[in-house]
């Protein structure tokens, strides 16, 4: 795939994105905040009102934003396309310090409107979507919601995702978070070589600690009522629920 100045990770909520973006992020090349949200505006110039994204924009890098001086921002605004718009950001967040970095949007909230997203992108910007097993992706839900809104919410995602990939299904590729956790380097290599970038082993030191942390995420076991809701969802989806036999 061309080299493009942007890359896009999306995904569910909870599905692994932050834990992406913090891999890929190692490498030098690339730079990002911890949400970018740009191209849920409709324009640049409506960015201001798409909350909280504009305002991490202008948040501090300290606590993991982009840092772009509130005295700057209108530059992004401003800017006649997005393409512009996203070069307005790397000259003016302080995440950048070469010229030559991509940038990494990294946002869970593309996914509902992912074709949407797509067609705004700059031309060969690859996208990322990383998902979690239905059942995997019910554990981290079900702590934080209801299964009615875990089930709207995955039925969005595929829609919006199968459409997408209708149109733009050369520019994404489709990352299994159980997989990158256990096979990381594996994962990784193939990831950087999508986007066009060098891979390297120094990429895959915290492979122990993920797989440490997602042992420890899908170690509980659910109650057999939830599994069998989950394994209906999958089955009306076409997608494997990620169950196990004996659950």
């Amino acid at each position: 795939m061309p080299a493009s100045s942007v890359v896009i990770v999306t995904g569910i909520e909870h599905s692994g994105t932050s834990l992406l973006a913090e891999l890929l992020l190692q490498h030098p090349g690339l730079a990002g905040g911890f949400e970018g949200g740009l191209l849920l505006a409709s324009e640049p110039a409506r960015f201001p009102e798409i909350d909280p994204w504009y305002e991490w924009m202008m948040d501090s890098v300290e606590a993991g934003y982009w840092g772009i001086p509130e005295s700057q921002i209108h530059r992004v605004c401003q800017a006649d396309t997005w393409e512009a718009a996203y070069e307005a950001i790397r000259v003016t967040s302080p995440l950048f310090s070469g010229p030559l970095a991509r940038l990494l949007d990294k946002t869970p909230a593309y996914q509902a409107c992912l074709p949407q997203v797509l067609a705004k992108a700059p031309a060969a910007t690859p996208c990322l979507v990383i998902e979690k097993t239905p059942v995997n992706l019910w554990r981290s839900f079900r702590k934080r919601t209801t299964f009615a809104d875990y089930e709207e919410r995955c039925r969005q995602y595929h829609q919006s995702c199968r459409s997408a990939q209708e149109t733009y299904g050369d520019r994404m590729l489709w990352i299994s978070y159980e997989t990158l956790c256990r096979d990381l380097e594996a994962e990784l290599e193939r990831t950087f070589r999508f986007i066009g970038m060098e891979y390297s082993h120094a990429f895959a030191r915290k492979a122990d600690l993920i797989r440490e942390r997602f042992e420890s995420d899908t170690a509980p076991d659910l109650p057999r009522d939830e599994v069998d809701r989950v394994r209906r969802l999958a089955d009306d989806l076409g997608v494997h629920s990620g169950a196990t036999a004996e659950a």
